[in-house]
């Protein structure tokens, strides 16, 4: 179990913050290399509790890994799923600098990228308010040309180079609750199949996100909300975004002469805003899905620790809101533990390396389980204190409350 001391909180990797490091910011000097991963990545990352972006590529072909937190295939050994990917193609830019630096304050991500005199400005966020990502180019000394694509990397995933969706029907394979989600790609200042930024003339691409858990037609929610966004209705989602994550910070600070461990606070809380607030889909062992590949150990929710490790700051810090997918990961699983300790049904095997529990009462936790009190890994691995364990972020939360 060594191997399960992964923490997603401090994923971001820790080379990427260089000299210039700040209390309220990340910056990478390179383009990030593990990415697509099942595992840790070392690439930026983005979100709103629900849409996720993970920024990856570099000036000539920027990548935008894309997940949704509902998106899950909902069965025993299943686990999180990827959406897809925004491809960005940009022409003669092959052998720019890098230099992205994220602004943890605000949750705004700008890049910088220089070429023979050229420069190309980027500014992108995930809105904190509804399920829209935002990439804003910009150039000086210049035009440059490019395209934008959204890409499938799924076999699974219906897509066109603007709109992806990807499911898991209920019954089918052995999934056990229906999942799905969908995106969508609309350009202003030009065509996804082909734009022009020049001086004074920025081109911003949008991307909507809907999923089951937030509508029943979520692939057709997806496109509406993509052809009603204008420049005026983005404007004042900026806006809301800010006053979002203004609220956000305001509710706990801490300011100390260690400005690694400061900034060290900063960004887990920023990472947790990121990935959690979505009900019932609390995030996974890595909180970014970014590759076709099921993550490391099926991405769940291990009860020894591992997925309630991550949440423990919060309840100190005052961010009880991100704190509560996580209870509701531990009460729909309830009646799983309930079945696991009778040794009743389908997990009853649960219990085959060690004396069966036959307790009418009991609660009895697998190793890992999955939205909405799917089994993980349908074992206990011969650990008994998993159920208990799983008290604590409920106790935290009333404690804190």
């Amino acid at each position: 179990m060594k191997e399960l001391k992964l923490i997603f909180l401090l994923l971001i990797n820790v080379a990427a913050f260089g000299q210039n490091m700040r209390p309220n910011q990340a910056i990478f000097t390179a383009p990030p290399t593990k990415i697509p991963s099942n595992c840790s990545t070392d690439a930026p990352l983005l979100g709103n509790g629900d849409l996720l972006a993970a920024m990856g590529g570099s000036a000539e072909r920027l990548q935008f890994y894309l997940g949704k937190a509902d998106l899950w295939e909902l069965k025993p050994n299943g686990g999180p799923c990827a959406l897809g990917r925004l491809d960005i193609n940009l022409e003669g830019m092959q052998g720019a600098s890098y230099l992205v630096t994220q602004d943890l304050k605000q949750a705004i991500t700008h890049g910088e990228f220089h070429k023979n005199g050229l420069t190309l400005k980027v500014e992108t966020a995930v809105a904190a308010t509804e399920n829209l990502m935002w990439v804003k180019l910009e150039t000086t000394g210049g035009e440059i040309h490019g395209d934008a694509r959204l890409a499938a990397i799924s076999t699974t995933v219906v897509a066109d180079p603007q709109l992806i969706e990807r499911h898991y029907e209920k019954g089918r394979n052995g999934v056990l609750r229906s999942t799905g989600a969908a995106c969508a790609l609309r350009v202003f200042g030009g065509d996804a199949a082909g734009f022009t930024i020049a001086p004074g003339k920025p081109v911003v691409l949008v991307i909507t996100a809907s999923g089951l858990a937030n509508i029943a037609d979520y692939q057709a929610d997806a496109v509406h909300r993509t052809l009603q966004t204008s420049m005026a209705s983005l404007n004042l989602l900026k806006k809301a975004h800010n006053a979002w994550w203004a609220h956000f910070w305001s509710r706990s600070f801490v300011e100390i002469p260690d400005k690694a461990l400061e900034q060290r606070y900063y960004l887990s809380h920023y990472c947790m805003a990121s990935v959690s607030r979505l009900s019932h889909f609390p995030p996974g062992l890595f909180g970014w899905t970014l590759s076709e590949q099921t993550p490391q150990w099926g991405g769940a929710y291990f009860n020894n620790y591992n997925f309630f490790a991550p949440f423990y700051g919060l309840y100190a810090a005052n961010h009880i809101e991100q704190a509560m997918p996580c209870n509701d990961a531990v009460i729909d699983a309830i009646e799983l533990g309930r079945d696991c300790a009778r040794n009743e049904g389908k997990y009853e095997t649960m219990c085959s390396n060690s004396e069966l529990l036959q307790m009418k009462d009991g609660v009895l936790f697998p190793v890992s389980i999955l939205p909405y009190g799917v089994a993980g890994a349908p074992t206990t691995w011969g650990q008994r204190s998993n159920a208990s364990y799983a008290c604590l972020p409920l106790a935290s939360t009333w404690y804190a409350t």
